[in-house]
């Protein structure tokens, strides 16, 4: 009995600055796994907030009205805006009937900027090569594998299966302006047609197949200084 008074008395006439550092340790020791938590747990919310709102920023740079439908640059490139927020692009019909049958294709990769009028790919047939321009400012995010393996698909779908590209934009809605959509697009892309056909007569002789489509390889008979002047008119 006289030990523990002993004890409780001790422990009264302990300096209070003694007791505090106890009780802080003490504190310090059973809250600290709970303080680390709540830190950890704020960070991973602020990653994923920030993960949100860069998918939310994507997709307000892609007006729904847009989506599905496609633009062409008159560089003969196109992009359709998906549900995604990305933009496929990739090139027209035109293009693939003037180079005819691809053999390779010099494709950018995935992380790369492109710039609205800027060469981002290039086809090959033979001794042709066919620079082509971005249709639209962005970086881009995927590259088709596909394509890459077979570049015929660009021939025999350049809309569908034969795309080039899928970018995140940087300002679509600007970019837009400089495109051409619907009933416009299909009377400029026939109005290059005829203004091929009439560019060198001689040389491409009959152009069209029954329907109005362009011959398969119609630019194959153009000598090589043709050949650049036809890039320099109608693709750059």
């Amino acid at each position: 009995m006289a030990q523990t008074k002993e004890a409780v008395t001790s422990i009264v006439k302990t300096p209070w600055h003694i007791l505090i550092g106890f009780l802080s340790r003490l504190f310090f020791v059973a809250f600290l796994p709970i303080g680390l938590f709540m830190i950890i747990k704020a960070v991973v919310f602020k990653i994923r907030g920030v993960e949100v709102a860069e998918k939310l920023k994507s997709y307000a740079l892609v007006d729904p009205e847009m989506v599905g439908k496609k633009f062409f640059h008159q560089g003969h490139t196109w992009a359709m805006a998906t549900e995604t927020g990305t933009v496929t692009v990739g090139l027209d019909n035109f293009a693939q009937k003037v180079l005819g049958a691809i053999d390779n294709l010099e494709l950018p990769k995935a992380g790369r900027l492109l710039k609205q009028g800027r060469i981002a790919w290039r086809l090959h047939r033979g001794n042709r090569v066919l620079p082509q321009i971005s249709p639209i400012d962005g970086t881009i995010v995927e590259v088709n594998g596909d394509l890459q393996k077979d570049p015929t698909l660009a021939n025999q779908s350049p809309y569908e299966k034969g795309w080039v590209l899928k970018v995140k934009p940087a300002r679509l809605k600007e970019n837009i302006r400089n495109l051409l959509q619907g009933q416009l697009a299909e009377k400029w892309m026939e109005l290059a047609k005829s203004q091929l056909a009439a560019r060198f007569p001689q040389s491409l002789g009959p152009v069209y197949q029954d329907g109005g489509e362009l011959i398969d390889g119609v630019g194959n008979t153009l000598t090589d200084e043709e050949w650049e002047i036809v890039k320099r008119e109608f693709f750059l």
